[in-house]
């Protein structure tokens, strides 16, 4: 397994799945934990040369379409300047309705439920409806 695999595994472990969690830009459920390119102490996979961060604070959980949107953008221009990113946010948002967003949240959060029965068995009765 790569550095690069290992960097986002470890964001995996500290805040579970991606898809438990809504897309930081549109508000869909997310498929991605996204390397967000601000590390002043970036590293580059040895094997494919994507850049990622050993730190987790430097990750935020995104849906694939604006994963795809946002690094095209950064490993283009190196980095995003906060009116790019500003703008290609604004346009996901409002490319979404506020029904899917709330449909997605149920679902969600009947994941998360799951997710905490199966890997928290001694707090699943918090998580009762």
């Amino acid at each position: 397994m790569s550095a690069y695999d290992n960097a986002h595994n470890a964001v995996k472990r500290a805040w579970g799945p991606a898809s438990l969690w809504p897309c930081l830009w549109c508000g869909c459920t997310a498929s991605d934990w996204s390397y967000g390119h601000s590390d002043p102490d970036e590293k580059r996979d040895e094997r494919t040369g994507l850049p990622y961060s050993n730190r987790i604070d430097h990750y935020a959980p995104l849906c694939r379409k604006c994963h795809r949107s946002y690094d095209a953008v950064c490993l283009r221009e190196g980095r995003m300047s906060a009116a790019d990113y500003d703008r290609l946010r604004g346009a996901a948002w409002d490319r979404v309705t506020d029904e899917r967003r709330d449909l997605e949240a149920r679902q969600r959060d009947n994941q998360i439920r799951l997710f905490l029965k199966w890997h928290y068995p001694s707090l699943s009765g918090l998580n009762s409806p």
